[in-house]
């Protein structure tokens, strides 16, 4: 029984009434503590701190409401009881603003009711203080490393952040939130995600998890994070409770970003390199396959290069290529691709066509536009291009046909 260990502050100022409660609840709390008015009662708790008060209102000197409301805003989280025989609504409501724990109406037929809600009571002070030590544990095994604690109570929705999470975030101390302001930190987009990991989690009765999504930092930038979480089911196989670990990987995500860019960008011209350029190629033709409609390659190689390289060396050519990128990419639609697949070739790829006409008119404004001069330390740098160009279906049937016509057609131009 969670009531035998507790402690119990009996405040009544009828003293035949004290003398039945004393002999009802001494052998049921650990330590049963008595005062007969609202002051005296505000005197016992501030030495003796019971872990329940169970009270009267109507009393002399300050009543029974008045007394929570000062013990309540000293520390809200005080369970207190009021048993009284008012009924009006105002002292209802009153009672319920204070957020008063329970409240019992005199005269108290059954003793069972008030032994059932004070050992309810009993229960939930337990529970909340065996979390409390679990919290402490583990803020104490994660105070010297990356990662931040955060506890959901689904039944209560309360959350708690640790000190450690809190300090990622770039905040001092520890949080406790309600579940919906959770949203306040989580970015937009991926809110989303993160309910619906849970809910898979949730769905298949794991008992872990693993997700990574954004958090927004005191500094209004938002920070990659890894989090990983046990979750706690009730009997009938409902989330009770969500132990989690948060960790910044900002960093992680970063220089993955920036191997990836490597790996599928030219590093000179920042453009889609071959292993890039190969990969939207076949999605290309899987995608005309798909809708039916052509897909166009048009290979390109500068005409002119080599002797500008050879005049004025490497530095200038590689201001050309930079140039001609950003020339075809100014020209060329969000959903084609033009790619670096040589030395001096570039290679665009012309999707979701419905004609073939228009393509040769393109061509000649690509010819058009690269022909510009590039300036170069004051010198004026010109090269000429030329352009192949192969459809898909029209003119292969294959990935390398197509490619091979393409090719073809730029050395014949």
């Amino acid at each position: 029984m969670a009531l035998q260990s507790m402690s119990l502050l009996y405040v009544e100022d009828d003293k035949q009434t004290h003398e039945q409660m004393e002999m009802l609840l001494n052998d049921e709390v650990k330590e049963f503590y008595q005062a007969y008015d609202g002051e005296e009662g505000l005197t016992v708790y501030k030495n003796k701190r019971p872990d329940i008060i169970l009270t009267d209102i109507n009393m002399p000197k300050l009543d029974g409401l008045e007394m929570s409301k000062i013990i309540k805003s000293m520390d809200t989280n005080q369970e207190i009881v009021i048993i009284s025989a008012f009924h009006d609504r105002t002292t209802l409501m009153n009672a319920i603003n204070l957020k008063i724990d329970g409240f019992v109406m005199k005269p108290i037929s059954d003793i069972d009711i008030l032994l059932d809600k004070l050992e309810k009571i009993a229960s939930d002070i337990q529970n909340k203080r065996e979390v409390q030590k679990l919290r402490e544990r583990l803020e104490f095994a994660f105070q010297n490393t990356n990662y931040g604690l955060w506890d959901q109570d689904f039944i209560t929705g309360q959350i708690y952040y640790g000190h450690n999470f809190m300090g990622i975030l770039g905040y001092d101390g520890c949080s406790d939130l309600k579940s919906d302001e959770i949203e306040r930190y989580m970015h937009p987009n991926d809110i989303k995600y993160f309910q619906n990991t849970l809910e898979f989690a949730k769905t298949n009765k794991n008992t872990s998890y693993e997700v990574e999504y954004r958090l927004k930092h005191h500094d209004d930038k938002y920070i990659w994070v890894r989090d990983r979480g046990t979750i706690l089911y009730t009997d009938k196989n409902n989330i009770k409770r969500i132990i989690g670990t948060i960790s910044d990987i900002t960093k992680e995500k970063l220089d993955k970003e920036m191997l990836e860019q490597q790996a599928h960008n030219d590093s000179l011209t920042k453009i889609p390199n071959r292993f890039l350029f190969e990969e939207r190629l076949n999605n290309a033709i899987l995608s005309s396959q798909e809708s039916g409609k052509s897909v166009a390659l048009m290979y390109m190689d500068l005409d002119g290069f080599k002797s500008i390289n050879d005049t004025w060396g490497h530095e200038s050519g590689d201001e050309v290529l930079r140039k001609v990128a950003l020339q075809i990419s100014s020209i060329i639609r969000a959903s084609d691709t033009v790619a670096r697949i040589g030395g001096d070739e570039f290679a665009i790829i012309v999707t979701e066509l419905n004609d073939t006409e228009f393509l040769s008119k393109f061509a000649q404004k690509i010819i058009d536009e690269i022909s510009k001069p590039v300036i170069f330390k004051k010198n004026e740098l010109i090269v000429s291009c030329s352009i192949g160009i192969s459809t898909y279906p029209k003119d292969a049937k294959s990935r390398d046909q197509f490619i091979r016509n393409a090719d073809k057609a730029m050395y014949k131009a």
